[in-house]
């Protein structure tokens, strides 16, 4: 809910648990995502809070003492959402190098739970990408384990979430035919190799509003910052789409004509658009593939438009009693 200032995020948070949600995510996009998930912790009761997702630009000893601290401070509900980024912005931006994203994560998770694993004995690693020399957490965590879930939009994150993964978080920009015939496959397939199953989650942008039109440009305008990611083309083409036209305006600056750009119809196959009860159906009908979704806003909306959102998604909370099923 980038529109909203932290303290007007909160008292959102402490509404959505009383409308029933039982789970809050702070999102990297916005605010420092620990920050929130630690004021998050002193907002709520019941809730679990989810990092969704924080990535990989800061240090895994970091990140394991960032999840150890919010995991004591919310009383064990913390669960350490993880996640890649666009290449662009991993270089540009953090000066991180997104060269073999799979091999990298597959090592960050590990060095994560050594640290995480660290107050009694110290923690020793040498690979290809983190070397730690002799770490110990300051205290014991309140739970001998965090639960880790990774972000995913391809195949190979998905693979890697139920390999080595407590949980996949499926990015909202993913269609429903991309999600059963390419994310979920993709983490059975690594549930096999392991023996074991993992939680399932997604995101879900829902604009929710009387007014249908109104509602999809909200959610086209959510799609503005991927319309120069590779992955989310591939999403498109997956389901009969051609984006580059769109990507191309975009990368000339004019967001307004790449938007124009993208179909209705894969906007409203990416989110949800329209009144309160057909978001509740569409969650009705991911029940038999996720153990749980998480319901965002448009992320650009200001002002009542927001507002508006936030309302029609607290509705849908009540009216489904915050459960998928």
């Amino acid at each position: 809910m980038a529109g909203l200032g932290l303290r007007e995020q909160l008292a959102v948070a402490r509404r959505a648990e009383r409308a029933g949600a039982d789970s809050l995510s702070s999102l990297e996009a916005g605010h420092d995502v620990f920050a929130v998930a630690a004021a998050l912790a002193g907002e709520s009761a019941r809730a679990r809070l989810f990092s969704g997702v924080a990535t990989w630009v800061r240090p895994p000893v970091a990140t394991a003492r960032a999840a150890a601290t919010v995991d004591e401070l919310s009383g064990g509900r913390f669960v350490l959402g993880l996640g890649t980024m666009p290449r662009a912005w991993s270089s540009d931006y953090y000066g991180i190098s997104a060269d073999r994203p799979v091999a990298r994560m597959r090592e960050y998770v590990r060095v994560v739970r050594g640290a995480l694993g660290s107050a009694g004995e110290p923690f020793h690693h040498r690979g290809e990408f983190f070397e730690v020399r002799g770490y110990r957490l300051p205290t014991a965590p309140v739970r001998s384990e965090v639960p880790i879930h990774l972000g995913a939009t391809g195949a190979a994150m998905a693979r890697l979430a139920g390999e080595a993964a407590d949980g996949v978080l499926v990015n909202f920009v993913c269609t429903p035919d991309w999600l059963d015939q390419v994310v979920l496959p993709a983490v059975r397939a690594g549930e096999r190799a392991e023996g074991r199953r993992v939680e399932r989650g997604m995101l879900l942008c829902c604009a929710v509003g009387d007014d249908r039109r109104e509602a999809r440009s909200w959610l086209r305008g959510s799609l503005a910052g991927h319309l120069r990611v590779p992955y989310f083309h591939r999403v498109a083409e997956h389901a009969g789409f051609d984006l580059t036209p769109a990507g191309r305006l975009a990368g000339s600056g004019d967001t307004e004509g790449a938007l124009a750009a993208v179909p209705d119809a894969l906007v409203e196959r990416i989110g949800v658009a329209g009144g309160a009860r057909e978001v509740a159906e569409r969650l009705r009908t991911l029940a038999g593939s996720l153990d749980h979704v998480q319901l965002m806003p448009p992320r650009h909306l200001h002002g009542p438009a927001l507002g508006e959102a936030v309302d029609g998604i607290l509705e849908v909370l009540r009216m489904t009693g915050g459960s998928v099923d």
